[in-house]
């Protein structure tokens, strides 16, 4: 978790926001508690895509999909606001660790440990599609892992077969190297896409790097977890096995020694550790010394009754990086460093530091944040002509700086490089998201720059 900046606000609906949980292309990810106390994370929309018609349809699907599906097998949800000034989404926290976090803290995953990770995968996948939802972005980092079995996460894009729900867009949405052929082509899914993307996600599980190609099974030694999987990336989706068959045969092969998901002591102490933090939130950053600091922003309850996923756009006709925004404890903001901050006067000079100058009123904050699977090679962002270029950072990364209040313009520029996998880098303005990027790679690295005037 990350304290609260200055920008952020301190309720949405009836739940008070405690600690920012992390942020991805489309909304940011918040730790509160509801009114009753309970702890609770809030998915709440960028303003500039609540200003779009397509992205608040989206958003109001998500909503009926992850309510359609709430319960034992993904976060209960709280409440929500699908119709508010910028729509909000608040679930039950679950202390708990990704598959994908879980991989990096392992490396390979023991099949003693797939297998029962597998059937609970499974009995969640029956419960989504026994409400007529396909989930369509089933990958590591929606697989969360919590003491009691692993949930599913992320209605973003799912498709809701119910009679008389809207149709899916049939444009291609997900994420590459999990999301199944017919999904990437935007074709006709069913529960069928879900099993090629639980297969690629064991794959990850039992070999600890994404999915690619021929190659994706190279590493797999046990013999049933290969026949399994390879089963559930078959091409034609008619003749992969059905979620009921796949649970059946899982059932069947843990019968004799009754195995349950008994988590590594390392995934234990993490999940620990996150509960901790959870009873203890970090402390919000100050609020700038003014002679009328402006009262805490709070995003108003949801109307009473009457009244998909977050597609990142990528530059250069780059394919989309689905990064996944967890309901419950996503990617952590654990930053390599503390932030860069720097302050930009007027004439191309630039004042630097380890932590922001003294706040004025005749400021706004320029922020560069960073984020996702790649290894990031090289960064350079440069303000009114200044630059600071970081290299071989663990990602997220964040650099803020302080540049002079409107109407004067500030010009930005980003150079980056980042190794295979996925990225997003963001422009933020006094809280408010001004531009981003984005792309993956499956092997080679990627280079590219952009810029615009604040």
């Amino acid at each position: 978790m990350q304290g609260l900046e200055p920008s952020d606000p301190r309720a949405v609906g009836r739940c008070r926001i405690l600690a920012r949980i992390g942020a991805g292309g489309m909304a940011m990810i918040y730790f509160g508690r509801s009114g009753g106390g309970r702890p609770v994370a809030v998915k709440l929309m960028h303003a500039e895509f609540a200003r779009e018609p397509g992205y608040r349809e989206r958003f109001r699907r998500e909503v009926a999909a992850t309510r359609a599906v709430s319960g034992r097998y993904s976060p209960g949800v709280l409440d929500a606001g699908p119709d508010a000034a910028r729509p909000w989404l608040a679930t039950e926290f679950l202390p708990s660790v990704s598959l994908r976090e879980a991989a990096g803290l392992l490396g390979r995953m023991p099949p003693g440990l797939v297998f029962p990770l597998a059937a609970g995968i499974v009995e969640a996948l029956v419960s989504v599609h026994g409400a007529e939802i396909v989930h369509l972005d089933l990958k590591p980092a929606n697989v969360l892992l919590t003491a009691d079995g692993p949930r599913l996460i992320d209605f973003g894009i799912a498709a809701d077969l119910r009679p008389g729900a809207a149709p899916p867009a049939g444009e291609p949405a997900g994420t590459w190297g999990f999301m199944a052929p017919e999904q990437e082509s935007g074709g006709p899914v069913s529960p069928a896409s879900d099993v090629y993307s639980f297969g690629a996600t064991l794959a990850y599980a039992c070999t600890g790097r994404p999915p690619s190609g021929e190659g994706r099974l190279d590493g797999i030694t046990d013999d049933r977890l290969r026949t399994l999987i390879s089963g559930c990336l078959r091409p034609d989706p008619s003749t992969r096995p059905t979620v009921p068959e796949l649970a059946a045969e899982l059932a069947l092969g843990s019968a004799g020694d009754h195995s349950a998901l008994r988590l590594p002591p390392v995934v234990r102490a993490e999940i620990d550790r996150r509960t901790s933090e959870a009873a203890n939130p970090p402390t919000p950053t100050p609020r700038p010394a003014t002679n009328a600091a402006p009262a805490p922003k709070s995003i108003p309850a949801p109307a009473p009754k009457g009244v998909r996923r977050r597609t990142l756009v990528l530059s250069g006709g780059a394919c989309a990086a689905a990064l996944a925004l967890a309901f419950a404890v996503p990617q952590v903001l654990s930053l390599d460093d503390e932030p860069e901050t720097a302050t930009a006067r007027p004439g191309n000079t630039l004042a630097t530091g380890r932590t922001a100058p003294a706040s004025d009123p005749a400021t706004r904050t320029l922020e560069f944040y960073v984020f996702g699977t790649s290894p990031l090679r090289s960064l350079t962002t440069i303000v009114n002509g200044q630059s600071v270029t970081v290299r071989n950072k663990r990602l997220p990364y964040r650099r803020v700086v302080q540049i002079p209040a409107e109407p004067q313009r500030v010009t930005w520029r980003i150079d980056y490089r980042f190794g295979a996998g996925t990225f997003v880098t963001k422009v933020i303005v006094d809280g408010t998201e001004r531009s981003s990027t984005g792309g993956s790679s499956e092997s080679k690295d990627v280079s590219d720059s952009y810029k615009g005037a604040v």
